[in-house]
């Protein structure tokens, strides 16, 4: 029988969402009763008009916490089959324990006696900022402790996660600034982490919204509670009842998530439309769902990882899974990077190269053969010790690269210099036990990618093909994604471990301010082929015939990556844009029907969207084109809302929209909406492939150049260290004189980050593109003489 929750809260209170989250962590049916019973009014002693409180084989038991452990400890005992938390040691249960109780007595309070004023009609707002103070400096401990997990306990989700969460939910939601929450940075992220768990979500509907018991609340008063004390004295001023809804001042906003807005439709005809979050109204239906999405937090750089997460989740591009740092990838992400891998496929394909696939374990020793190779992935190396109970006789590493896997096999297949080159390339997935905060696809435990490996006979032949490889992961950049990057080669202190240098493709997050390494193309040098012994019979004639030689060999890989860098570069405060060249959908087409049209017309509608998707998706006379033939989609949902459907698409940031209504209808007419303008373009049927396939072509040459543009805009020169970091801290990638050492790198690192808070700076690369360096030019940092310029930012 599954465990009953009784539950009797105080209006807006989130005390039972601890022990309904922890069943469901703990893969329990815990039903939820509104209804207290009568015969337990007498045993609880009235606690019960509060808290929840279960019954169970006659005992009672009361409170949130206490309802909480209790399901986790029922998991534990085995009342239920196994889940990950009721598996925790001893020793991890009782850190979880230790943390819940820090919670109720330093978290808690203060969380809800603020949400607690909040709802009661003395509202004090000088009392809500001291407790807002208060809980900001009890979750700097909980800040520092996050610096080096994802969550409060290890690397899962676990009932600490849960309980803490519920606990500073309502200051998170109803009272810390953007500038509270930069105070505590790594809480921040853990919060949006946690409360994004589809399991969490379920409790609390995700990110978190003012819940209807606070609606009511004048939006002056929530202002107060999040501003500093100072702000009692415009309290006393203001009238109690005067309203513009619960959260925040009602605005109007255009797109997909916003409120309330009007909208014209494909034949002129104007309806109403409400974006993420609000009701949208139905023609001639009721039931209607909520919204068709949309983000409710501004793409700024103060919020950046909470939008990211939310376009990334409402977008429906990953979920949340239980294992820190490991991500499900949606149909709708998946497609994108399905793009991606046709692309490149076909282009290396070109070149020779022979898809293959190779197993994902390693031994240690294989692994441990080439040392500074395995110096620079140690940390995250994950190894497989056990099967069932029983310990491996040797342990089993699961590869974070393929090059110790692949080279010993080398060695058997190439024998002479008919052999070569030998090019391979396998699409799998490598896992990476990155300590590092995760972000979906930009730092992951586990990613997709494509890892090339070659051999060949000379070094040219090795160098030639290494450029090659960069200018093909550049064009995917700037061709499929509309990103620009920079090509250069790495540092000495960056280049791949074990590798002879390594060139770069470098994106640039505007927002942020930050590098992202977009992709590596590495000339291995001999080094590999001493170790594994690949060597080859020269062809060359006289004395040397026959002579063993080593092979050159490369390594180059592009991971799904890429599609973070696409999200972070083009999303907006709608959601997502994405790219035509890789969009899953190119074009939606959506109908606008009314309450007045019979069935046949709107059977008609219906039939006129069809028959257009067909011919744009028919291929056209210019095979060459991207665009020959269009990727369309019909969205003839009767329960949505044209409204609805804007939004939804919107958010998942279909390129093109296409509106077909009444008029529409009567003209053989319709409209084509840009998703990254708001552009509209009128049209009559008989023209709208060869219209919509110049709209795609525009619109993927105007989202590139408006990178490029705000790339370039923030890339600045620097020729002396006074203005080297003040530029890092206005969110510019910056070019410099450099005398190219390992110790001058070191020193940057280290004198960046004493003198700024946003981070230590690195070299992102050494530019191809070299502008003209003077001799003598003193480097900016040492005043040594420079060698190269440089290109240096933080990153990812």
């Amino acid at each position: 029988m599954a465990p009953v929750l009784h539950i009797v809260d105080a209006p807006g209170s989130y005390r039972s969402s601890k022990a309904i989250a922890a069943g469901l962590f703990c893969s329990l049916n815990v039903q939820r009763s509104d209804a207290l019973l009568t015969s337990d009014l007498s045993p609880l002693g009235g606690s019960a008009l509060v808290y929840p409180y279960m019954r169970i084989n006659g005992e009672i038991v009361v409170g949130d916490n206490a309802c909480a452990r209790f399901l986790a400890s029922s998991a534990r005992n085995a009342l239920v089959p196994p889940a990950p938390m009721g598996q925790q040691a001893a020793a991890r249960m009782a850190e979880i324990d230790a943390v819940i109780d820090a919670s109720a007595s330093m978290l808690a309070p203060p969380a809800l006696a603020m949400h607690d004023n909040m709802l009661s009609g003395a509202f004090d707002a000088a009392m809500c900022a001291r407790c807002r103070d208060a809980l900001l400096v009890n979750l700097k401990a909980t800040d520092e402790g996050l610096k080096t997990k994802t969550f409060l306990c290890g690397d899962a989700i676990t009932l600490a996660d849960v309980v803490v969460c519920v606990d500073v939910f309502p200051a998170f939601a109803h009272a810390f600034t953007e500038a509270d929450r930069k105070r505590v940075p790594n809480v921040t992220r853990w919060f949006t982490t946690v409360v994004n768990h589809p399991h969490f979500a379920k409790v609390l509907g995700g990110a978190p919204k003012t819940p209807k018991a606070l609606a009511a609340l004048p939006t002056r008063k929530l202002q107060e509670a999040a501003a500093p004390a100072k702000a009692d004295k415009a309290a006393a001023k203001k009238p109690a009842g005067e309203k513009k809804g619960g959260g925040g001042a009602e605005q109007k906003k255009k797109g997909g998530g916003g409120a309330e807005q009007k909208k014209k439709g494909g034949g002129g005809a104007e309806q109403k439309k409400k974006g993420g979050g609000a009701d949208a109204k139905k023609a001639g239906g009721s039931n209607q769902p909520s919204s068709g999405g949309g983000v409710d937090i501004p793409k700024t750089v103060e919020q950046f990882g909470e939008w990211f997460s939310q376009v990334c989740t409402k977008g429906e591009l990953i979920e949340y899974y239980d294992v820190s740092g490991c991500y499900i990838l949606r149909p709708w992400s998946y497609t994108i990077w399905e793009h991606i891998k046709d692309f490149f496929d076909a282009e290396i394909k070109k070149l020779g190269v022979q898809n293959c696939y190779f197993p994902m374990f390693v031994t240690k020793d294989v692994l441990e053969k080439e040392k500074d190779h395995v110096e620079g992935f140690a940390p995250e190396v994950a190894w497989v010790t056990k099967s069932g109970e029983s310990d491996l006789e040797v342990p089993l590493a699961i590869r974070p690269t393929s090059e110790t896997v692949m080279y010993p096999v080398f060695a058997k297949w190439i024998r002479s210099h008919r052999d070569l080159p030998l090019k391979l390339n396998q699409w799998c997935n490598v896992v990476r036990w990155e300590f590092k905060h995760p972000t979906p696809f930009i730092r992951t435990r586990e990613f997709l990618w494509q890892e090339g490996h070659t051999a060949h006979a000379n070094k040219k032949s090795a160098d030639d093909e290494v450029i090659t490889i960069l200018k093909l992961y550049a064009r995917i950049y700037e061709e499929l994604l509309a990103c620009p990057v920079i090509q250069g080669v790495k540092s000495e202190k960056e280049k791949f471990a074990g590798g002879l240098y390594t060139t770069t493709v470098e994106a640039f997050i505007p927002t942020t301010g930050k590098g992202v390494q977009g992709g590596t193309s590495h000339n291995l040098g001999q080094n590999f082929a001493k170790m594994f012994n690949i060597e080859f019979e020269s062809e060359e004639k006289g004395a040397s015939k026959g002579q063993k030689n080593l092979v050159w060999q490369n390594s180059w890989g592009l991971t799904t990556r890429t599609i973070g860098v696409m999200i972070m570069v083009h999303g907006d405060d709608n959601g997502l844009v994405v790219p035509p060249r890789v969009a899953p959908h190119q074009i939606v087409i959506v109908t606008i029907p009314n309450s007045k049209m019979s069935k046949e017309e709107l059977d008609a509608m219906d039939a006129a969207a069809e028959k257009l998707s067909g011919d744009l998706e028919a291929p056209g006379a210019e095979p060459a084109n991207p665009f020959n033939a269009i990727r369309s989609k019909t969205d003839l949902r009767s329960n949505y809302t044209p409204g609805w459907k804007y939004n939804y698409w919107e958010m998942r940031g279909v390129p093109i929209r296409c509106e077909i209504g009444p008029k529409d209808m009567a003209n053989k007419a319709c409209v084509f909406v840009r998703r990254d303008t708001r552009e509209k373009t009128f049209c009559s049927w008989s023209e709208a492939k060869a219209t919509a396939t110049a709209l795609l072509a525009k619109m993927q040459a105007e989202m590139l150049e408006r990178a490029r543009k705000q790339t370039q805009e923030q890339c600045c020169t620097v020729t002396k260290w006074e203005d080297f970091v003040p530029a890092l801290d206005n969110r510019c990638m910056v070019l410099t004189p450099w005398h190219e050492s390992v110790e001058v790198e070191e020193l940057v690192k280290t004198k960046s980050s004493a003198e700024s808070d946003g981070g230590a700076a690195k070299t992102l690369c050494i530019p191809f593109n070299q502008p003209p360096l003077p001799a003598g030019t003193p480097c900016f940092v040492s005043g040594k003489p420079a060698t190269k310029w440089a290109l240096w930012g933080r990153s990812y």
